[in-house]
């Protein structure tokens, strides 16, 4: 991820809380991204995150949050055919930036699919 595309997110040269939706494994998905940047080559969504404790690198990501930005980048790849999808997390806590690996974020929201959570109503 360019150093440019964060800072033109910070910029103002983002749109904020875009709501989207769409389908997933023949569920509704519903999300809001805090931070969009549409790109001719690629889009770029951000969720800030406050957490206190601070992951030292994506694969320590908890697996709610693995799955909220596989689902964002499913649902915008749908949106934007052609277009690179990343996801971004920004740490509020200690202002890191931790791009999420697409692979990351795809097994995430297919481990939701075995989850007997979301088989209830």
């Amino acid at each position: 991820m360019a150093n440019l595309a964060v800072a033109r997110l910070l910029a103002g040269d983002s749109l904020s809380e875009v709501s989207l939706s769409g389908e997933w494994n023949g569920r509704r998905m519903l999300g809001v991204i805090d931070r969009l940047l549409i790109m001719p080559e690629k889009v770029l969504a951000v969720d800030f995150k406050s957490n206190r404790v601070v992951p030292e690198d994506a694969a320590q990501v908890p697996e709610g949050v693995l799955r909220q930005m596989g689902a964002y980048a499913h649902l915008l790849r749908a949106l934007y055919p052609g277009r690179a999808v990343e996801t971004v997390l920004i740490w509020t806590a200690s202002a890191r930036i931790m791009e999420i690996p697409a692979a990351l974020g795809a097994a995430a929201l297919a481990r939701a699919a075995l989850d007997p959570a979301l088989g209830r109503s």
